[in-house]
């Protein structure tokens, strides 16, 4: 499958941004948790895909729902360890494949 490209090589990754992170536990002086917050690590831009049928069977089979799959830069940081952020919305990464060039992110929304 050929990846569609602009006229000068490049993947438009203009359908939205993702920032990763993790989530850190909020602590009152009592030592007792108060809440949690997302601390940003990095962001990307990502070309949102279309789950084929074979993905949500494998998440299916693994235990988890499928609610996103988008493609970005490869960046090494970025670990199945992580949370994402898009449009305020929190997410896992439940799988992640890369080819060293690109990343193809599987996520479930947190809390669903």
């Amino acid at each position: 499958m050929k990846i569609k490209t602009d006229d000068i090589g490049f993947i438009s990754f203009n359908d939205g941004v993702m920032f990763f992170g993790e989530i850190k536990t909020l602590l009152n002086t009592a030592k007792k948790k108060t809440g949690e917050e997302f601390t940003q690590k990095g962001k990307l831009f990502f070309k949102e895909l279309s789950a084929r049928e074979s993905d949500v069977i494998i998440a299916n089979n693994q235990g988890y729902r499928l609610d996103k799959k988008i493609q970005t830069y490869f960046r090494p940081e970025v670990s199945r360890k992580n949370k994402v952020k898009i449009n305020n919305e929190l997410f896992d990464i439940k799988s992640l494949d890369s080819d060293k060039k690109f990343m193809y992110i599987y996520l479930q929304k947190v809390g669903d």
